[in-house]
């Protein structure tokens, strides 16, 4: 009699198995004909622009958003009581700001990675917030080959420069007590330079989904420095710091104008590397460089999974970036993630990357959200039956029919 129950359910479970992965396979990618509401909690963000322009329709209503369109944490946290992530696609992902936070990042790296992939990865790196960290640094710092090291000082929860300072150890950290809310890396002397300015690549990813962890990317563009780069004068950012918010504020100050070369899309760059003879082939930067820096962004995302530092509910996802700066050999370092990259597209060679990436992310969000939902059997007890069904089931079928991308987008694999 036992046995008979036992086989009865298993074919029950089967054929319930049966039925979802039917329903999931015959899930389609969004077709940009249909009438899909968003809702954003800052009306001059860009990406709203470029949905309007796509044939999405805006609502004020958050709860009645197919897409909630959020830039900040504590946006969501004053709308969460309105927005659900189990019925609605939402444009932040909590736990995001931990790749943002310079030390965090770097903690979960040390945490994860192998010492020689991180040590290519990254610069030397100390967190002089934490003490041991900060006892390495002045004992690498004070030896006596390293005592004229350049090290550049970042606030580890700052972006778009701010907080920058370059120099020498005894100069950044005149008082050397353990509290300081920095990071500091050994700074790079020798970077690629392009027409003599120091410059540095954005990629952008995008994470759609935490459980199952899917994620893919797309390289962006170029940024350059205003001012011919020289390994000295370390106070000038206008030199050093690639940040465009820093070329313009401290261009403001002076008597520097900004022109329309600062940024290049990566056509230019290849074709820069290819005059000069500095690759061997005129691939370069679409094959080694772009598999490198997917690796480089396997390793993060794989060491934020394993730290579980995403909120794992299936609505989140986000898109980020990371910058990364070129040596004159051509090594690529990771410089940090940006949390809140600009998705202004006025210059020409964001207008060839932002609207198609931002377009592809939330349709690549949408599709997977959508496959997450058509599994759960009861949608007024969809919280419950979520984990109890979805976990299971998208270990066997979870990459079935899953596109490699859309538009420039690729798959970044684990």
């Amino acid at each position: 009699m036992t046995g008979a129950l036992v086989l009865a359910v298993a074919a029950v479970c089967g054929l319930i198995f049966v039925l979802l992965a039917e329903e999931w396979m015959s899930v389609t990618l969004l077709s940009n004909s249909m009438p899909l509401v968003f809702y954003s909690a800052e009306s001059r963000y860009h990406i709203v622009d470029i949905l309007l322009r796509r044939g999405w329709h805006q609502t004020s209503h958050p709860g009645k958003a197919d897409l909630v369109i959020l830039r900040h944490l504590s946006q969501l946290r004053r709308l969460q009581k309105v927005v659900d992530p189990y019925r609605q696609s939402i444009s932040k992902l909590p736990g995001t700001q931990r790749l943002a936070d310079k030390g965090d990042l770097y903690t979960l790296l040390k945490q994860h990675v192998d010492p020689v992939t991180l040590r290519r990865m990254i610069p030397e790196t100390y967190r002089m917030y934490d003490a041991r960290d900060h006892g390495c640094f002045w004992v690498t710092q004070n030896a006596c080959t390293n005592r004229d090291t350049i090290w550049i000082r970042k606030e580890r929860d700052q972006a778009q420069g701010i907080g920058i300072t370059i120099g020498r150890a005894r100069d950044l950290f005149p008082n050397q007590t353990v509290g300081s809310n920095h990071i500091v890396q050994r700074y790079v002397l020798n970077p690629l330079l392009l027409n003599g300015k120091k410059m540095e690549i954005r990629w952008f990813w995008v994470i759609v989904s935490v459980s199952p962890p899917i994620a893919f990317y797309q390289p962006g563009f170029v940024r350059l420095t205003s001012v011919n780069y020289t390994a000295d004068d370390w106070a000038n950012p206008l030199k050093h710091v690639t940040n465009v918010f820093q070329q313009r504020v401290r261009t403001n100050r002076g008597n520097i104008v900004l022109g329309n070369d600062l940024k290049w899309d990566l056509q230019q760059l290849q074709g820069y590397l290819s005059r000069h003879k500095l690759t061997a082939t005129d691939d370069w930067v679409a094959t080694v460089l772009d598999a490198e820096i997917h690796g480089y962004l396997a390793e993060i995302f794989r060491a934020a999974l394993a730290a579980r530092v995403f909120d794992p509910r299936p609505g989140f996802f986000e898109v980020l970036a990371l910058d990364v700066l070129l040596t004159d050999k051509l090594h690529p370092f990771m410089l940090e993630v940006q949390g809140k990259p600009g998705f202004s597209h006025s210059h020409p060679s964001k207008a060839q990357v932002i609207p198609d990436l931002l377009q592809g992310a939330v349709k690549l969000a949408l599709d997977i959200h959508n496959r997450k939902k058509s599994i759960v059997l009861c949608r007024y007890c969809n919280r419950c039956c979520y984990y109890y069904f979805y976990y299971y089931y998208y270990y066997w079928v979870a990459d079935s029919n899953l596109p490699d991308g859309i538009n420039a987008l690729r798959r970044i694999e684990l």
